[in-house]
């Protein structure tokens, strides 16, 4: 009976560490910001951001919407590659559109979600569109919080891109998933194996007399 328990005891060790964790990967939502971006069908706004030392998986970006939004419909809320990119004329294409609200034309956060492999210390973009409305996105005017942004803000114009360099920041908030587990959750790794090798140990050493 006390084997039974445990390695009962042994087994929730190692089911207590789950596989993935999730992590802010870029946020500049902590400070005051201005509704200075517009969007609309012929502008685009683009937030760069680089991942750390391990990979992860995209799941999320929270956006901030300002006031004045028109309603129109069709935003969307896409990841990039920055293959290409440089200062003043970033070149990149499309890599992923994450799933959300498709005319968020009223003040507010709005998140959206997806999944997509993330490269570890690689530069992406997150852009924003519309085919109709116009929509003002909030842009904060200090260094981010969590993360880095190599780039800064981008603004697309009828047939071109700018970079308006580190400063300029979309209100945004990227998360991913990570596989790599956090402290806590290697603790509970390690005490389940020990767990496991005691128990066996028990079970084949030899009786006493």
């Amino acid at each position: 009976m006390k084997k039974t328990i445990m390695l009962l005891t042994a087994s929730l060790g190692l089911a207590a560490a789950p596989g993935a964790w999730a992590a802010v990967i870029f946020d500049t939502t902590t400070s005051a910001s201005l509704y200075t971006v517009t969007i609309n069908s012929s502008r685009q706004a683009a937030q760069s951001f680089r991942t750390g030392s391990t990979g992860s998986q995209l799941s999320s970006v929270l956006l901030g919407i300002g006031t004045g939004g028109v309603s129109g419909g069709g935003f969307s809320v896409s990841l990039y590659n920055a293959i290409g990119t440089s200062p003043y004329n970033p070149a990149f294409s499309a890599l992923y559109t994450l799933s959300g609200e498709a005319n968020p034309y009223t003040a507010g956060n709005y998140t959206y979600t997806g999944s997509y492999a993330l490269a570890a210390n690689t530069d992406y973009w997150i852009v924003l569109a519309c085919t109709s409305g116009t929509y003002y996105e909030l842009k904060s005017d200090s260094a981010p919080s969590v993360g880095t942004s190599p780039y800064g803000r981008a603004s697309y114009y009828l047939t071109s891109w700018s970079v308006y360099g580190p400063g300029n920041y979309l209100d945004m908030q990227i998360s991913g998933l990570s596989a790599v587990p956090e402290p806590s959750e290697w603790a509970a790794i390690s005490f389940g194996v020990l767990g496991v090798v005691w128990v066996a140990k028990r079970r084949f050493m030899p009786a006493r007399a």
